[in-house]
């Protein structure tokens, strides 16, 4: 996830345990069938990692900061970002899992094919709000962290209609994720 900062200066802060983010939740049935799915490839795998609860999944779309305590002027900046966000609702569809590196472990992560183009457009206009550059965006969705690494496979897909963009605080280290506010997508 791209980590900005809405200008502060966070080379010399210590490290933060507040991170905000732009995401997309997954409809509760169709968490349950991620989580599920997540169990089958550690059990196929020998995997040991903890699998994510349905309540904590998502697709990030765009990281805006690590904190010590969440600052207002940052809540508010996204706020204004999010109330610009046009989109209408779609689908997406999460068919294939595999694992990237990220720091000392492996996340396992689910990939999608319908609705990337649509999460990837969303990207682009939180970042073009921001102003600044960001890395190529592949949507996924992380099931859990483990040292070992799985190949890409293919799975039962799992579609939900996206029907709004949430701003998410995710107290680092804690497993817990406050969602601040929704943005509807309209038709």
């Amino acid at each position: 996830m791209d980590q900005l900062s809405f200008g502060f200066d966070t080379r010399t802060a210590p490290v933060g345990t507040d991170l905000l983010y732009f995401a997309v939740l997954p409809e509760p049935a169709a968490a349950e069938r991620l989580v599920e799915a997540g169990r089958r490839l550690k059990k196929k795998h020998g995997l040991s990692g903890r699998l994510y609860p349905p309540e904590r999944l998502h697709v990030s779309l765009v990281g805006l900061g690590r904190f010590s305590g969440l600052p207002e002027v940052a809540v508010s900046a996204a706020c204004r970002i999010g109330n610009r966000i046009t989109a209408s609702p779609f689908n997406v569809t999460f068919d294939r899992a595999a694992s990237f590196r990220t720091g000392s472990s492996r996340a396992l992560v689910m990939r999608c094919r319908e609705g990337a183009g649509a999460l990837q457009a969303i990207h682009r206009q939180i970042i073009g709000s921001l102003d600044c550059s960001s890395r190529p965006f592949e949507p996924h969705l992380t099931l859990f962290y483990d040292d070992y690494a799985v190949p890409e496979v293919h799975l039962e897909p799992v579609t939900w209609t996206v029907r709004d963009i949430v701003l998410v605080h995710s107290l680092y280290g804690q497993g817990r994720h406050r969602h601040l506010r929704r943005w509807p997508l309209a038709a």
